[in-house]
């Protein structure tokens, strides 16, 4: 105590009962917005790629397995409620055995987005992600084998407002070998290749939101150091993976006003603990606001490891 006066005594008191009053206040108004306000788990289906590249009269086999890849790949991200594709088509099915006479793999090269629309509406479904395989090929390598390489194009479209709401076009291709390998081989190790650019596009667009739990621990000002989200390893979110902090606004849900950045350093099933990285002072007065306050997952790069 040595130095410092009864004014900043008492200062620093009222600091810290006004900071632990605002923060129990705050863990307990979450549940209404963890309850009402957050968007988790979407669901969601992958339906059959069609394909405008004809490569050794395997249009049809490398639909599907590219399918199954990016299905696999979405499934990974641990983010959405996937509906199975078997059910989506049984319903589609039933409305291609309505229009008659089109073989299956022509019907869905052609299927129109207004039946995937209604079929989705009937499962329930808020996003369909289907796409197109835009080249094949297996290319000679100067070691004698061949690289493989699967250009692609993802789209995501929204059930609900019955539009396109996303697409982007994507690159896979096999690593050059030292030795001779086969196509076949080559297109197989491409197909490797198709889950980090998925899982990226996800990321993007898609981003994981939890909402703020508690403060675990604060500076000598009151400055939130470690904080804790209602959210972890269920959600799809990582360990060292970096979030950025968001406000939200009630009855605007798409509204997001980033106040600061912090990095997941213990993370459990639903739960993550952060060090806060920047914004300290702009969360706790947000806190103090009793804003509505989320971690925002940040997309990340090919270097970034997905797991």
């Amino acid at each position: 105590m040595k130095g410092r006066t009864s004014f900043q005594i008492h200062h620093s008191i009222i600091i810290l009962l006004i900071t632990a009053c605002c923060f129990s206040q705050f863990s307990y108004g979450q549940d209404d917005l963890l309850r009402d306000t957050l968007d988790v788990n979407k669901t969601v289906a992958v339906i059959l790629f069609s394909s405008s590249s004809e490569y050794d009269g395997k249009e049809v086999e490398y639909s599907r397995m590219l399918t199954e890849r990016v299905q696999t790949a979405i499934e990974q991200t641990k983010r959405f409620t996937m509906v199975e594709r078997l059910d989506l088509e049984k319903v589609i099915a039933i409305r291609r055995d309505q229009d008659n006479n089109e073989q299956e793999y022509a019907y869905w090269k052609k299927l129109p987005e207004s039946h995937l629309i209604e079929a989705g509406r009937q499962l329930g479904v808020e996003y369909i992600f289907t796409g197109n395989i835009s080249n094949v090929a297996a290319d000679p390598s100067v070691s004698g084998g061949y690289v493989g390489e699967f250009g692609f194009t993802i789209k995501a479209i929204s059930v609900e407002t019955g539009k396109l709401y996303v697409s982007e076009s994507f690159r896979a291709a096999s690593e050059k070998l030292i030795g001779t390998n086969s196509k076949q081989e080559a297109l197989e190790k491409a197909l490797e290749k198709v889950s980090d650019p998925v899982k990226e596009f996800v990321d993007r667009y898609f981003p994981i939101e939890v909402p703020l739990f508690k403060v675990k621990e604060v500076s000598k000002k009151g400055i939130p150091e470690i904080i804790i989200f209602r959210g972890g390893l269920s959600n799809g979110l990582r360990k060292d993976q970096q979030l950025d902090v968001v406000i939200t606004v009630p009855g605007d849900k798409d509204y997001r006003d980033k106040i600061g950045e912090v990095k997941i350093v213990e993370i459990a099933s639903k739960f993550c603990t952060c060090k806060v990285v920047d914004g300290g002072e702009a969360i706790l007065k947000a806190i103090e606001a009793m804003e509505q306050i989320l971690g925002r997952s940040v997309a990340h790069t090919k270097k970034g490891p997905f797991k």
